[in-house]
Order: C-alpha cells, then structure tokens, then sequence
C-alpha cells in the first residue's frame, strides 16, 4: 500500500474502522515505513477514539433552552441594527408617498390649466397688441366657456343635473 492511502486511512485505523484486510495491509507498511509511522503516532497522540469520550445524554429540554436563548439574544439587540433594517422599508414607503402626492400635484395642474383652443382670437392677436391690451386679454374673461364636448364639460353637466335631480 502507498503512504498516500495509508496517511488518508490512518484515523479509520486507530478508530478500527477498517476491514480486517486493510487493517493488515496498514499494519504491514507501518512496519516498513518510517514516515508513515511518525504520522501514526503523532495522530494517534492527538486523537482521542470516540470510545474513550465520555457521551452525555441531552436534557429533556435543550432545544427549548437554546430557542431561548437565541429569542432572548435576538431582543437584546441594540435600536441601531433594527433601524438598519428598517430603512430600506422606510425609504421605499416615502418614494411611493412623494410618487402620490406628485401625481396629485400634476393633476391639479393639469385641471387647472387652460387649453391652449379655447383662447378667443383676440388672444392669439395679443402678441401684436400693445400692453395695455396685452393686459386686458390676460383677465380670466378673455378664455371661452368649457367646451361641452371636453371632459370637463362632460363632468360639469353631469353634476349639474345631479343637484337637480337631488
């Protein structure tokens, strides 16, 4: 047998963990090989049989003690690794809030906003106009009414003929 395979049997050897062939097969190249005999008994020095080791039976409730212990210990946590873990959270809560409340701003601006079609031709010649007139044509009188056929209109008749039928 070479050292190489010997040197990997060699715990199975002290532990007896070996078929009787093998078993013999160690022992032999043990007599012969010097180095291989050093590394026994340094291993064998070092290494404790599982047979000598005193085994000691667990307690009814080991497990429950260690699930408390490990409970009590994940409490005891300090506030600053639990607010690590929340910030991610946190952030991704304040990103959807501002997307909201953005979306709320447009859409207030966009239903306040006057469409560019329903300013009367006096306006579209105010450019031209002096400023005086130029003033004038920038009073809220100078856009027409809602369109029916627009959304707005559409919404604005339909409320006035719910109050009416209330």
């Amino acid at each position: 047998m070479k050292c190489a395979k010997v040197k990997k049997r060699l715990i199975a050897f002290i532990e007896n963990d070996l078929n009787q062939q093998e078993h013999r097969e160690i022992h032999l190249h043990l007599e012969h090989c010097e180095q291989c005999r050093q590394d026994f008994a340094f291993l064998k020095k070092l290494y404790t049989p599982n047979s000598q080791v005193k085994r000691v039976k667990p307690g009814y409730f080991l497990w429950e003690k260690i699930y408390l212990q490990i409970e009590n210990a994940r409490l005891k946590t300090p506030w600053e690794i639990r607010l690590k873990a929340l910030i991610p959270r946190l952030a991704f809560a304040a990103a959807i809030f501002l997307l909201l409340i953005s979306g709320i701003a447009f859409g207030v601006y966009l239903g306040s906003y006057s469409d560019a079609s329903t300013l009367t031709n006096q306006s579209i010649t105010a450019e031209i106009a002096p400023t005086e007139e130029l003033t004038k044509e920038t009073y809220l009188d100078a856009f027409d009414t809602i369109p029916p056929e627009s959304i707005a209109g559409v919404y604005f008749s339909l409320q006035t003929t719910d109050k009416n039928i209330r």
